[in-house]
């Protein structure tokens, strides 16, 4: 308790306990429901809790104090009811009712321990107290048992986080550190006076508690690490975490750090467009307490299900998930004045794009070299793409290259990070692409397109989004759309027909 005392750092303090029959409670060895406070500690007693456990045969104790702010007298219990193994739900409400017994004669009360349940709080709020902490993160691994409980005090909006949970991490106590209440500065105020705190005065007799410094509300996003640089540039994102599931975050104990990692940002709402297991347990094992998802299989596991739209561009179904009407927020990407720099190196001057490449065999369109050629004519080209479309851009560059008046054509695959490859798509005047990553990164940057669709369509929600881009397709093959992404071979052996006489010589 004297460490625990120490390293808040607080002035005043007084021990708790768990009385056991063959057990003395002392100072050093009763953290358990004690009291700590900066300001002085005028009276304490223990509270003797009914019922004896079933399991360790211990009777429970709540530590009342009763705090001296300024001229303003606060009670404050520090409470641990009994656990579910060792005492029914009536019982936890007994020793909860035996708290608010001895609280009916104070004005100001603080109820703040672990309650080893959540729905005890309505015994609580039935009898005057607010309940801040109703909605925070769990504070075990699948539970949200430790509590405060006000009475007398007004409360800021629910949004601004003023009590909480927080874990000792300053090895105050062993085995393992604790979950531990949490309270920020205490402002009282009277009608008459100013606030003997803040200096302030206030309009009504109640007193408030106020954050001790501003909220701030975290973006998350979970992506493969190649794609974190993307958006970690963008100035609605505070942070960006990667989770590389497949690499070094694979499996159940990458999902758990995860967790842990996100536990310690303390967000207070989440979305999450993924209608996955993976993705449901993650915000379950963060313990963030507002979580909002698309209707599924898993929404059990959501606070919140919201029905995705059948229709649309996806940014604007994922607009659907934070209720916002479709093109509110068009997407955008903000390569920094380096990736500008590195993207000029290669060509300057005004040039078009050309993307040929895709993970999906069934969508390369097989004649960007022709189309190359003819433009060359008239304009310098650039060709975009990964490491695995090096061989294929050299192939185009060499096809458009050579001739009288020829201009100039840039390889460009391989040469560029992905966010680098975005600043130099949106120097281009048009980009000419298959349904692959370059569409979206030309939309994110405002540069024109004509998309080339061979096996998907755009109704699946991933084609153009701007008025005035192009996006061409043949429309009249009954096999089309053959799968969501387009297999790597056409499964009919008629590839010449879906992609080979779209816009073919």
């Amino acid at each position: 308790m004297l460490r625990a005392r120490d390293a808040l750092p607080m002035r005043w303090g007084c021990p708790g306990s768990i009385t056991l029959p063959r057990c003395t409670p002392s100072w050093d060895t009763t953290l358990e429901c004690g009291v700590v406070s900066r300001w002085p500690i005028v009276a304490d007693e223990k509270l003797m809790l009914p019922h004896i456990g079933g399991l360790r045969h211990a009777q429970r104790t709540a530590t009342a104090a009763t705090v001296l702010v300024g001229t303003v007298k606060v009670r404050v219990y520090s409470a641990h009811l009994g656990t579910p193994s060792d005492i029914r739900p009536s019982k936890r409400r007994d020793q909860a009712d035996m708290i608010l017994a001895d609280a009916a004669g104070y004005g100001l009360v603080i109820v703040a321990g672990d309650m080893n349940s959540h729905g005890i709080g309505k015994e609580f709020v039935a009898n005057g107290f607010v309940w801040p902490t109703e909605h925070n993160g769990f504070t075990t691994a699948f539970f949200n048992w430790d509590h405060v409980f006000l009475k007398g005090f007004t409360t800021p909006a629910r949004n601004q986080r003023f009590t909480g949970i927080v874990r000792d991490t300053l090895g105050t106590r062993r085995p393992r550190p604790p979950f531990g209440p949490w309270l920020s500065s205490l402002e009282l105020g009277h009608p008459r006076r100013p606030n003997r705190i803040s200096g302030r005065r206030r309009a009504d007799d109640a007193p408030i508690f106020r954050p001790s410094r501003p909220i701030t509300v975290p973006s998350m996003s979970s992506q493969r690490r190649i794609a974190a640089s993307l958006i970690e540039t963008h100035p609605a994102v505070r942070k960006v975490i990667p989770y590389d599931k497949r690499g070094s975050d694979h499996g159940w104990a990458g999902l758990r750090n995860l967790a842990r990692r996100l536990q310690t940002e303390r967000y207070e709402r989440v979305y999450l467009p993924h209608r996955s297991l993976r993705t449901a347990t993650l915000g379950v094992l963060a313990g963030i307490p507002t979580r909002i998802g698309f209707s599924g299989a898993w929404s059990f596991l959501y606070t919140e299900a919201r029905p995705k739209p059948a229709l649309g561009h996806e940014s604007d179904r994922l607009l659907a998930l934070a209720d916002k009407p479709p093109g509110v927020y068009p997407p955008q990407l903000r390569p920094t004045p380096a990736d500008e720099q590195a993207a000029a190196t290669l060509i300057d001057g005004a040039f078009v794009a050309l993307a040929p490449g895709s993970i999906w065999g069934s969508k390369r369109w097989p004649y960007y070299g022709e189309l190359a050629r003819q433009l060359a004519d008239h304009t310098p080209l650039v060709v975009v793409g990964g490491q695995d479309d090096v061989g294929l851009g050299e192939e185009i560059r060499r096809a458009a290259e050579g001739g009288e008046g020829r201009r100039r054509v840039v390889n460009a695959c391989g040469k560029l990070t992905l966010r680098q490859s975005a600043a130099l798509i949106g120097k281009a005047l048009l980009l000419v692409t298959n349904d692959s990553a370059p569409l979206h990164l030309a939309t994110a940057m405002g540069t024109p397109i004509v998309a080339l669709f061979g096996p998907t369509v755009t109704e699946f929600g991933f084609g153009p989004l701007r008025p005035g881009d192009v996006a061409i397709g043949i429309d009249e093959l009954p096999c089309r759309p053959c799968s969501s992404h387009g297999p790597p071979q056409c499964p009919w052996d008629i590839t010449a027909a879906c992609v080979s006489s779209l816009l073919g010589p």
